[in-house]
């Protein structure tokens, strides 16, 4: 076999080993994350991806090492000549797959931890919906617990058995309506006689019962009467007609005070309504009202140009301080970032922290769940702590909106559809501007700080590069960004050094001996891979504790350039050092 295929062949075994460690951590993330039944094929197929490629370069550096100390001799190369054009094969090899490691961490590592970490996050979501599902279930709270079988659907998908629970739920929900319809029912329409509820009556008796019917003022009652006597009589009976005519008149009479009272009714509620829409601009819940007294207005009168006009206009107010409940529950399905927390600093005398569940970038906006904001006062500054959660916001503009309303309900008693902050500690204040809270941070700034530390395994090259300046703004510590982004150059680079280096190692040992190796030397075969893993990990935390020591603020922008100078250099002597080896006995 040529040396090229005797290399080759060690990396081949090398790489198997690594897949089954690989596979084998992947079993274990799985059970640790436990993601649904619907991802976990999906999850597991990734997840063993991260580790094969923390490994790659200790398993080249191995297959190095011991083909060119071990399996490869002088002769196989010819016996004369320097040690790089005879390996030419074996080099571009290396650098095929050095360049495949980089584009691992440059590029398609951070989208695959990214897609790791968005399953685990919708995992949870529709796991918590189910829960919650079967609790609102269990409650007869049929509508809630509809919403959150919806929410689970949307996120693994649909099957028959949950479409049956979605029906029984639907079916149950619009059963709990109709109950609720009848119950709020006051007074029921007169009653009319039936058809055979006349039979046998003489004309007599018809308008008999048809004059006291007119005299108790069941007219309806009394026209009925009096139509079937002036029918079944066989002569004109004037008493009848006379009866019948009353009741008909006494009819139109109240269908048209009914009208007239209506149309005062309809005006006298669109001006309330249309007061409580001016209201709203300095009193949010006055707009609240407003909406939803002008959508009554829009089913009882849809052709009224007034309602038309001011239900548009106060819709298009309500969105720029609060949002609906149903887009935020929808949204939630959808992947987003977990583990939000930053400073805000737009206040002069007090810090403000904004803690979020998770952030969805959604078609409707972007979405924040189970929000908590804590502010208190700076040293020397007066007032009190605050303390208030939600569990939805949405950013309107520069705003972080707290306040979400269902999207239909009843003029009265709008409170029953509105979800405000829980105050745990506190009350609102002005500077809440109705429970629009002002971010100093874009939606940009808020996505590279989300998730802290651990999640910046998530971002690419370049998200790293911009991620001081965004935890910067949030006030944190730019520090493990600047790390993370050295961490990668060092992996980049460091495949190389160490792929270069381990050649020219394995072979200066080689020439040590030309038969066969001595028995020691094989034995220590399966303690290389540690050996070389443990040296790999001390030059990392001397690389850190000298970019500490020479730049310990921390800043990216001074540590990068001195960390791909060391980079470069020690680069340099690898090659130099495999460049000078040569072939000869």
């Amino acid at each position: 076999m040529s040396p090229r295929g005797r290399f080759f062949t060690v990396f081949a075994v090398s790489v198997l080993v690594l897949l089954g460690l690989a596979i084998l951590d992947a079993t274990h993330r799985v059970a640790a994350v436990a993601p649904i039944d619907q991802f976990r094929g999906s999850f597991w197929l990734l997840a063993w991806l991260p580790f094969f490629f923390d490994h790659l370069s200790i398993v080249v550096a191995v297959t190095a090492v011991v083909t060119f100390s071990l399996v490869i001799d002088p002769y196989d190369l010819g016996g004369t000549g320097r040690l790089m054009p005879a390996i030419r094969s074996v080099l571009i090899g290396i650098l095929i797959v050095g360049l495949v490691n980089g584009l691992w961490f440059g590029l398609f590592g951070p989208s695959v931890h990214m897609r790791l970490d968005r399953i685990a996050y919708r995992s949870d979501v529709a796991r918590s919906a189910r829960e919650r599902a079967d609790t609102y279930e269990a409650q007869a709270r049929y509508e809630a617990a509809l919403a959150e079988l919806r929410l689970y659907r949307s996120v693994v998908g649909t099957s028959t058995e949950l479409e049956r629970s979605i029906e029984r739920l639907e079916i149950a929900a619009g059963q709990a309506r109709r109950d609720a319809r009848e119950a709020s029912l006051t007074s029921l329409p007169e009653r009319v006689p039936r058809a055979f509820e006349v039979e046998g009556l003489s004309v007599p008796d018809l308008v008999s019962r048809a004059r006291d019917a007119l005299s108790d003022g069941q007219f309806y009652t009394a026209h009925y009467y009096a139509s079937v006597a002036a029918r079944q009589s066989t002569f004109r009976r004037e008493d009848a007609l006379q009866i019948q005519a009353e009741a008909l008149n006494a009819i139109e009479d109240g269908i048209r005070r009914r009208q007239e009272a209506g149309q005062q009714s309809l005006f006298q509620d669109k001006l309330a309504a249309y007061q409580l829409m001016q209201r709203g601009e300095s009193d949010p819940r006055a707009l609240v009202e407003a909406y939803y007294r002008f959508e009554d207005l829009a089913n009882r009168a849809p052709d009224d140009p007034d309602v038309i006009r001011y239900r548009r206009l106060t819709q298009e107010r309500l969105k720029a301080v609060t949002f609906f409940v149903d887009e935020a529950v929808q949204a939630q399905a959808l992947p987003g970032r977990r583990n939000v927390a930053f400073f805000n600093p737009r206040l002069a005398d007090r810090r403000e922290l904004v803690i979020v569940g998770s952030v969805v970038t959604a078609p409707a906006g972007d979405f924040f769940y189970d929000v908590e904001i804590l502010r208190w006062p700076k040293q020397g500054a007066e007032g009190g702590v605050t303390h208030l959660r939600v569990p939805y916001g949405k950013r309107i503009g520069d705003m972080l909106a707290l306040r979400s309303i269902q999207r239909s309900g009843g003029p009265e008693h709008t409170e029953q559809y509105v979800i405000d902050p829980e105050y745990l500690e506190g009350q609102p204040d002005d500077t809440t501007l109705g429970e629009l809270v002002p971010l100093q941070l874009d939606m940009d700034e808020i996505m590279l700080v989300a998730g802290g530390v651990p999640a910046l395994n998530t971002l690419s090259l370049v998200d790293l590069v911009r991620a001081p300046a965004a935890l910067a703004n949030a006030g944190e510590s730019v520090a493990p960004a600047g790390s993370e982004l050295i961490e990668r150059i060092v992996r980049i680079i460091g495949y190389f050094v160490l792929a270069f280096y381990a050649i020219s190692l394995g072979w200066r040992y080689r020439s040590l001996y030309l038969g066969r190796p001595p028995l020691p030397i094989l034995l220590l075969v399966p303690v290389l891979p540690w050996a070389i893993w443990w040296t790999v990990s001390l030059v990392r935390v001397v690389l850190d504790v000298l970019i500490r020591t020479v730049a310990p603020s921390g800043s990216a922008g001074a540590t990068i350039p001195l960390v791909s100078a060391v980079m470069l250099i020690a680069l340099l002597v690898a090659i130099t050092s495999l460049a000078r080896q040569t072939i000869e006995p």
